[in-house]
């Protein structure tokens, strides 16, 4: 198992949760989190290689800039040593010409007018072929190890170990300040280091939960950047979304649309 992968299946720990070294962080502020109506937020630039050009953070969040001369810069945030939430803005993926880069440029070249949604899955409604298609058809978009490896693009079942890591909730595009992106929500399972299904107290699986989305770098989308926050702690995340939501909603692209 990839060290990426591992990072998407048990955020429960500190160790090999983040990208770098949070020893070097700046604690900005107290390190509580608080709600995204009373945070305090400041705006960030980010490199020039990077899909977002700008976008509104929470000043008290510890925080990691990487790559500010590279073509893959990072920015990787969170609420406090103490909080399992990590938030990862700019986690770029090139994209070589396939049936996934397709599938995702032709979605990308729909219309939607500001704030509209398309959805193309929800758990609990009812769906058919079509939308298993769409699904498995971007697989290498999403990942092929991590939200890519889902119950719709993959047949087999717990406990075989080949059974998909993500459970996918929710998958639609979107318009977010000019751009179209696909918006993902889901839960990735937790396992020990042997490779077996962690457990709490009770016996249930353990759970961490993901929300993020996929921004292509252009209109040709040979490249896509993904903006996720992932949680294995339910209440931490709660917690965190609206912060969340209010970060997404204040992004402002490199290049615009």
């Amino acid at each position: 198992m990839t060290k990426e992968k591992d990072a998407h299946r048990d955020v429960s720990h500190t160790p090999g949760l983040m990208v770098g070294d949070f020893n070097t962080l700046q604690i900005m502020g107290r390190a509580e989190t608080a709600k995204a109506n009373a945070e305090k937020f400041t705006f960030l630039p980010l490199p020039a290689g990077s899909v977002v050009g700008e976008i509104s953070v929470p000043s008290n969040w510890l925080r990691l800039q990487e790559g500010d001369h590279t073509r893959t810069p990072r920015l990787t945030l969170r609420p406090s040593i103490n909080d399992s939430t990590l938030i990862c803005v700019n986690k770029h993926r090139d994209l070589p010409e396939s049936t996934a880069s397709n599938t995702f440029k032709t979605l990308m070249a729909r219309g939607l007018s500001p704030s509209e949604s398309k959805v193309i899955y929800s758990e609990g409604a009812k769906s058919g072929e079509f939308e298993r298609k769409v699904v498995t058809a971007l697989d290498a978009v999403l990942g092929t190890t991590l939200v890519g490896d889902n119950q719709l693009s993959n047949p087999y079942k717990s406990p075989d170990p080949r059974a998909p890591i993500f459970h996918l909730e929710k998958m639609e595009l979107k318009n977010l300040n000019g751009k179209i992106v696909l918006a993902v929500d889901g839960h990735f399972g937790q396992v020990n280091a042997d490779g077996t299904v962690k457990t709490d107290a009770a016996g249930k699986p353990m759970q961490s939960s993901y929300t993020g989305v996929f921004a292509p770098k252009d209109s040709r989308a040979w490249g896509i950047e993904e903006i996720y926050m992932l949680s294995g702690d339910k209440e931490d995340f709660q917690k965190n979304k609206a912060i969340f939501n209010r970060m997404l909603n204040s992004v402002s692209w490199q290049h615009g649309p």
